[in-house]
């Protein structure tokens, strides 16, 4: 951790401590714009700022002026000459399979893009990311923009065969499945299993401790199984295979009963597949569930989680 301005520790760290093409990833969280007014707010709910700079409004501390001043002398000419130089020197620090987020908001993101395109390479550019950062509206005269971006700009986003350069590992999410009717079971912590009232259904609140929320799923295969044409005896009654026959053979089924993954439904028998193992869909943009920073400090504050999939 480097207390300072962000352009004279990444040039220490280029030429000082030899990080010049070493680097994997840089964050950068630069001020959004230049109409901010404050110097310093000691309030994490008041956005308007100050408008002038008295001793009672002015931090003692230079590195926190620094950090809530977005007011520029040249206006945006000021700003982007500032954003310019941190993405130059920070181009050169990342490796070659690097990568460089920009986290900025609506009024100049346009500007921004096209910055990083000049100096990245737009053969470079990987993806706009919209995440959501407004818990609720604050009224607007038009349509109201909940959600701020993110750009993302590999080093060298593929080699020259065209093959993927820059680093990335998938991320998945759990899918939430709270209302959605295919998932109204639960198991107790105790291994007993029960249908959900459908006050449960919509609100998994309700749900005792330790319950895990499951589906049943049909053992029928999409096209006829002669190995699956067979009458399975559970639970003291036999039942019918499906139409198509079961999609495992009875040595497989008995495994799926041994591992308390066999339920009945009706007449017929059911895998249980539980929504905390089984129901998650890979990561894509726009992101909606980072509203609101946890434990925020300052008014300007983002979900670590924003920060941590980047980085991750």
């Amino acid at each position: 951790m480097i207390l300072g301005d962000s352009l004279q520790v990444m040039a220490s760290l280029a030429e000082r401590e030899g990080l010049r093409g070493k680097v994997q990833c840089i964050y950068i969280d630069p001020p959004y714009g230049i109409k901010f007014n404050s110097n310093f707010q000691w309030s994490t709910t008041d956005k308007s700022g100050t408008t002038t700079d008295s001793a009672d409004s002015i931090s003692r501390e230079p590195e926190q002026v620094k950090a809530f001043r977005d007011t520029w002398r040249d206006g945006i000419h000021s700003y982007l000459t500032y954003l310019r130089e941190r993405l130059t020197v920070a181009r050169d620090l990342l490796t070659v399979s690097g990568s460089v987020f920009v986290q900025i908001g609506d009024e100049n993101v346009h500007r921004v893009r096209a910055m990083m395109d000049e100096i990245l390479g737009e053969d470079n550019f990987i993806a706009l990311i919209p995440f959501r950062k407004k818990t609720m509206p604050f009224g607007s005269k038009f349509i109201e923009q909940m959600a701020d971006f993110i750009l993302w700009y590999g080093k060298a986003k593929t080699d020259s065969q065209g093959n993927a350069n820059t680093k990335y590992r998938k991320q998945y999410l759990l899918r939430s499945v709270e209302g959605e009717f295919h998932h109204c079971w639960y198991e107790k912590g105790d291994g007993t299993r029960t249908r959900m009232s459908k006050h449960q259904l919509y609100n998994h609140a309700l749900l005792p401790p330790k319950s895990r929320v499951y589906r049943l799923k049909s053992l029928e295969p999409s096209g006829r199984m002669d190995s699956g044409m067979f009458d399975y005896k559970f639970r003291g009654k036999l039942y019918q295979h499906p139409k198509n026959g079961f999609g495992t053979t009875q040595v497989g089924l008995r495994q799926i009963e041994k591992s308390n993954r066999l339920e009945p439904e009706g007449n017929r028998l059911c895998y249980v597949l539980y929504a905390d193992e089984g129901e998650s869909s890979q990561m894509t943009a726009p992101w909606f569930d980072t509203v609101g920073a946890d434990n925020k400090q300052y008014v300007v504050q983002t979900n670590t989680e924003v920060v941590k999939r980047c980085i991750l």
